[in-house]
């Protein structure tokens, strides 16, 4: 964030209401997934069992951060990495 208002991007502060993976997930099959949840995202991808879910690719918007621990969950589901895009 102080990325972007070093550049000028104004903000609002803005209250959501967040929920657990156990409380949102319903029993659907989930072939895709893609979290970015700034910030919250290795924290949401250990509460997922993508065998469950029956999920085939998951998109992650990781920030560059712990990637040993990113890739430590997906790979206990077999996963493979397949692209890294890295933020200009």
């Amino acid at each position: 964030m102080e990325k972007w208002k070093a550049a000028g991007t104004p903000f609002t502060e803005t209250i959501v209401t967040v929920m657990t993976w156990e409380d949102f997930y319903k029993g659907e099959e989930f072939h895709l997934i893609s979290i970015d949840a700034e910030g919250f995202d290795l924290k949401i991808l250990k509460q997922i069992d993508f065998n469950v879910t029956k999920t085939k690719m998951v998109v992650v918007e990781w920030n560059g951060k712990d990637r040993h621990l990113y890739d430590a969950i997906m790979y206990k589901f077999n996963f493979n990495l397949i692209n890294i895009d890295f933020e200009i």
